[in-house]
């Protein structure tokens, strides 16, 4: 594997980012915006059907502050 290509290595040698691939934790916790720029929310986990090797969906963090308050709602 090359971890040479664009994108910091992490512990061990491996790449949190390359051109096809991400990490997930780079997914996790940024910001989400809606096309009216708006910031509903974060991305707090994902969820990865294990046969395809595919995201499912994307369970997405709601109002309060984080760990109290907040409400999760999973999107496609």
């Amino acid at each position: 594997m090359d971890t040479s290509s664009s994108g910091s290595t992490t512990e061990g040698g491996v790449s949190g980012k390359t051109d096809r691939l991400i990490a997930s934790d780079r997914v996790e916790g940024p910001a989400v915006y809606n096309r009216q720029n708006e910031r509903p929310g974060t991305v707090h986990n994902f969820m990865v059907d294990k046969e395809r090797g595919r995201v499912a969906y994307a369970v997405m963090s709601f109002g309060g502050f984080p760990g109290i308050g907040e409400s999760h709602h999973p999107l496609p």
